[in-house]
């Protein structure tokens, strides 16, 4: 009779320790509850960032002109989640690195379209790549020559930093290329159109 209470006893403990350690939440669930990667910020469904540039020319151009100063105005539309149909409009005049008499200062004008990608952090912090197509000018704005224009590509690099829903700054590294023709009074020549620019703009986010 004593061995059997004893058994209900140790039983009834045995039970009562069970349950509590069952409704007790895991370490496991604990642990991923606290490493949630969540972004901080959804991406919006619209975007307008404008900001300065500077046009670094490369390529054929680079023996032409010097980096100059510019405007670059870009939007972006959500498509679905990370991905957007992207916009970008930049303008940046680029002086002549020639001697006198054969200088020809320029004005760069890129208006392209394409898709943006953002990789959302859990951290305020994004990284952004953009890959577009579209129509790139460069008119001499003293010379002879005549303008300079064809279709190509554009890509961006860059990161994002949201200090509020609706506000956040960007910086973008990006390369352009386009193939164009040069026009002169004799013949029309083959001329490839190549620019870095680096670009900083204030980003409204609705």
């Amino acid at each position: 009779m004593q061995t059997a209470r004893k058994v209900a006893i140790w039983t009834a403990v045995a039970g009562s320790a069970f349950a509590a350690f069952s409704s007790t939440p895991a370490h496991a669930d604990t642990y991923v509850g606290t490493l949630s990667n969540k972004p901080a910020y959804e991406q919006p469904t619209f975007t307008i960032a404008v900001g300065p540039m500077i046009g670094v020319p490369i390529g054929d151009h680079a023996f032409e002109n010097k980096s100059g100063a510019g405007l670059a105005i870009s939007g972006t539309v959500r498509i679905i989640d990370k991905l957007s149909f992207a916009a970008r409009f930049s303008n940046s005049a680029e002086p002549s690195g020639q001697a006198a008499g054969a200088a020809v200062d320029r004005r760069d004008t890129l208006i392209n379209a394409g898709i943006n990608y953002i990789l959302p952090t859990p951290s305020p912090a994004h990284i952004i790549v953009n890959a577009m197509v579209g129509k790139h000018f460069s008119v001499p704005e003293s010379g002879t020559l005549g303008t300079e224009s064809g279709f190509g590509w554009h890509l961006d690099i860059g990161a994002g930093y949201v200090f509020h829903p609706n506000f956040a700054l960007i910086g973008t590294v990006g390369y352009s290329y386009a193939w164009t023709q040069r026009k002169s009074d004799f013949a029309v020549v083959d001329f490839s159109f190549e620019l870095l620019d680096f670009t900083l703009g204030a980003q409204a986010r609705f």
